[in-house]
């Protein structure tokens, strides 16, 4: 291996660097357990199933260490993996979350310009999304949170974490290659959709760097859904045995046709959208290990009711600052970390807020226009968390207090606890109980507008979650089996409560119950020249409602996605050429309001039943990747939200360019 540095491992460590600290160094393992000899799977070890290891030491060869896709920890779980995001080009990151099946992803128009998604039957707000561990959700309205400034290319993976007293955190892992790439992509689709993406990943031996550009644009695949988006994201990073710093940029700019997004009886909306999002984290792991993570972000919202018309438009920026330390020490009892995040966040708007007082802020890049409204808060986390190993046996738990420094000065405790067993035979129990508290987004405490009113006296949500998840992996199979109870207190939700009222924002007690099923079949493990995978999955969730009060329509909490099946069937019939085929089955709890001639009848309909296929195919030449797509196979007529109807039958073309350069980690 050359003059390649040597390095004696005497124990493991779960640090996300940890791979590239020992990128193409020779690594001698010192002590290697017979817990770790026991999940090897080869031949040689079935043949010894019933053979004890007691005090098993064993000398190894050096061995040169690549990069692999780290365990997920207690309270953490994979829904989209590397190779889902590697087949995904071209395709929106909201598109790629269609294929979890526990996940419900709203689209108000096509190719991923406005979405909410959700968990567990829970409102989209409840959803943490986070770029790397670093939160980007948005504090004006959940609506903005998945305007993400980076495309699938960038992607590495998708987990979603649950438990440590805070909401579902759909955390989406941009993590560089250890290759010097560039790749170019273009695409051409029906509706006059074009679009150009490009990414450069630079590796070298103590540093790292992602830059990922795309713009797009479409006519719209019904009326008003025509949009135009451009995205840049810079990811750095460097590293050492020592230190790790990261920091990231981000920009995103989006205006759109709104069809119906917001109300039925106006098909004329728009709405313009720019996001800039920053972050930077240090991390130190001698003597201690002492980590600073800082972010901040800016969201400008520019909506209007009716399309070039002043009639109920709003202006609005939110500006969010985080801090966020931690501190963590490996002990003979485990490991204890103790955490602090402080989260400041800003609004001026023409529509949300209080008045300010003989003041106001221009808007930046409209004359004679003014922000008139404003709001501050402030929130504060606080917390302790331990985590042990005793052999198969893996606990985590804690409790984190929640402060809400506004006119009502809330705060909580909030403990929680993960439990995870790795029996034999590749079998993983994971049972968690969780508390967490979501406050008020600014759109819910104040939003007024022709058809919809926010309550300045809403109560920040509380959830109190107990879940179980068993899986068994081997060779080529992997099941899941998983349920969860979830217990709503002051749950928010929009709702009219008879046919002639606007919408309000209230708090309900809701609680939700859910079942569900993941599976993969990869024949290759059972044949390598059976080039086929089958993956399927699905999702129940049932709802009971603790209170007597009468709901004409909700928008939100109450139109939880109760049945999801989804089903995946990837063949490679030739080397290099790949045929995809999704379907997902769909129904949904609650129904929209029947409207003619834009005025509504008073009448609602329950959501239809409605199943989706989307076929794929890519065939790869060298260093040239041509690939083309057909969603809505079958021109399927449905609704995610009532009466914004989603685009039938549509498809695509594209090519991607990608070379590789040396590894430079030497």
């Amino acid at each position: 291996m050359g003059n390649c540095e040597v390095i004696r491992w005497k124990r493991f460590s779960r640090h996300s660097y940890s791979a590239f600290c020992s990128m193409h160094k020779v690594i001698n393992i010192g002590v290697l357990s017979a817990a770790i000899i026991a999940n090897v799977d080869v031949k040689a070890s079935e043949a010894h199933e019933t053979q004890e290891v007691i005090n098993l030491t064993e000398e190894l060869e050096d061995v040169e260490v690549t990069a692999q896709k780290a365990q997920d920890l207690p309270g953490e779980t994979t829904v989209i993996t590397a190779q889902e995001v590697a087949a995904a080009a071209g395709e929106s990151v909201n598109d790629l979350l269609k294929q979890a099946p526990d996940i419900d992803v709203r689209q108000r128009g096509g190719y991923g310009v406005q979405t909410d998604i959700s968990i567990k039957g829970a409102p989209s707000e409840q959803t943490v999304l986070s770029v790397n561990g670093i939160n980007i959700t948005s504090a004006q309205t959940g609506h903005l949170s998945a305007d993400f400034p980076f495309t699938t290319q960038a992607i590495t993976r998708i987990k979603l974490s649950e438990g440590k007293g805070s909401q579902e955190n759909l955390n989406l892992l941009i993590e560089p290659d250890t290759l010097t790439q560039f790749t170019t992509t273009a695409v051409a689709g029906w509706y006059g959709l074009v679009s150009s993406e490009n990414a450069l990943n630079i590796s070298n031996k103590n540093n790292a760097h992602v830059i990922n550009g795309a713009i797009s644009r479409c006519d719209g695949a019904t009326k008003n859904s025509d949009f135009g988006q451009g995205k840049l994201f810079y990811l750095g990073q460097y590293f050492n045995d020592i230190v790790k710093t990261e920091w990231q940029l981000g920009y995103s700019r989006k205006s759109f046709g709104a069809n119906t997004f917001y109300s039925a009886a106006y098909d004329n909306q728009w709405e313009r959208t720019n996001r800039v999002l920053t972050s930077a984290k240090v991390e130190v792991t001698k003597p201690i290990n002492f980590e600073t993570k800082f972010s901040w972000s800016r969201d400008y919202d520019h909506f209007q009711l009716v399309r070039n018309d002043h009639f109920g438009e709003n202006f609005h920026r939110t500006d969010m600052l985080s801090v966020s330390p931690k501190i963590m020490k490996e002990w003979k009892l485990g490991e204890t970390s103790l955490l602090a995040n402080y989260r400041h966040e800003t609004i001026l708007s023409s529509n949300l807020g209080v008045p300010m007082e003989n003041d106001s802020v221009a808007v930046f890049g409209v004359d004679d226009t003014y922000y008139r409204k404003c709001k501050k808060r402030d929130l504060l986390d606080l917390l302790l968390d331990h985590q042990f190993m005793v052999k198969i046996w893996t606990m985590n738990f804690g409790v984190r207090f929640a402060q809400v420094f506004d006119t009502q000065n809330s705060h909580r405790f909030l403990p929680y606890a993960n439990m995870q067993f790795d029996f034999k035979h590749h079998i993983t129990l994971h049972l968690s109980w969780n508390n967490a508290q979501r406050v008020p987004t600014f759109t819910e405490l104040f939003y007024k507008s022709p058809t919809n009113k926010g309550n300045t006296d809403l109560k920040p949500e509380l959830t109190s979650t107990t879940q179980m998840r068993l899986s068994h992996q081997r060779r080529g199979l992997y099941n899941e089996v998983n349920a969860f109870y979830m217990r709503g207190k002051d749950m928010i939700d929009w709702v009219m409560y008879n046919a002639e009222d606007v919408y309000h924002s209230a708090n309900f007690q809701l609680d939700n119950i859910g079942v569900g099923y993941r599976g993969v079949i990869d024949f290759a493990g059972f044949n390598p020249k059976a080039r086929i995978k089958l993956s399927l999955g699905y999702q129940f969730i049932h709802q009971n409602r603790h209170d007597d009060i009468e709901v004409f329509k909700s928008l939100y909490a109450l139109e939880y996605l109760k049945h999801k099946f989804n089903a995946n069937l990837t063949v490679e019939p030739v080397k290099n050429l790949i045929f995809s085929l999704d379907y997902r089955l769909v129904n949904r709890n609650g129904s929209y309001i029947v409207y003619k001639d834009k005025k509504s009848t008073g009448e609602t309909l329950p959501y239809p039943t409605y199943g989706v296929a989307d076929f794929r195919a890519s065939y790869q030449w060298r260093l040239f990747q041509v690939f083309a797509s057909v969603n809505n196979l079958f021109n399927k007529k449905y609704f995610d939200f009532g009466s914004v109807e989603q685009p039938g039958i549509n498809g695509l073309i594209g090519v991607t360019f990608k070379t590789t350069g040396k590894v430079n980690r030497e």
